[in-house]
């Protein structure tokens, strides 16, 4: 996945881990849906309501892009406390990083990355194969 495993959950690496988490967006070719709507994505700033609408349109959003085991690894990884990451509020990044550091396996779950270390499995988008498909 391109993450550093070195020096594992230290907040003194957060910005080279968002460097590489950025080589890993570049290397991909793939323009994440959170770069056209960045306001969606944190939308800690609202009142309540409109908080919650627009974590969950995120996160469906997020469960679409082939980036997400990357995004939120490194957000756990990272410890990104705002926005929406990886189809993961702050809270709930919050909880996998106190239990990955209870058990002990920070650099097993910098090494498998999110999706393989928690068993999620992302939903990717198939492009069609067929003029058929298109239509």
């Amino acid at each position: 996945m391109g993450l550093s495993t070195l020096s594992v959950f230290d907040n003194a690496n957060q910005f080279r881990l968002l460097l590489s988490f950025y080589a890993v967006i570049e290397e991909s070719g793939v323009i994440p849906n959170c770069t056209n709507a960045p306001e969606l994505f944190f939308p800690e700033m609202k009142n309540h309501k409109a908080s919650y609408e627009d974590s969950e349109t995120a996160k469906r959003a997020c469960k679409e892009c082939p980036l997400m085991d990357a995004c939120a690894t490194y957000a756990i990884v990272g410890h990104e406390r705002e926005g929406i990451w990886g189809g993961l509020s702050g809270y709930e990044r919050m909880l996998i990083r106190n239990d990955v550091i209870e058990r002990g396996e920070t650099t097993k779950f910098a090494k498998e990355g999110y999706v393989k270390y928690v068993g999620v499995k992302p939903r990717v988008p198939q492009l069609p194969r067929t003029v058929a498909e298109l239509e």
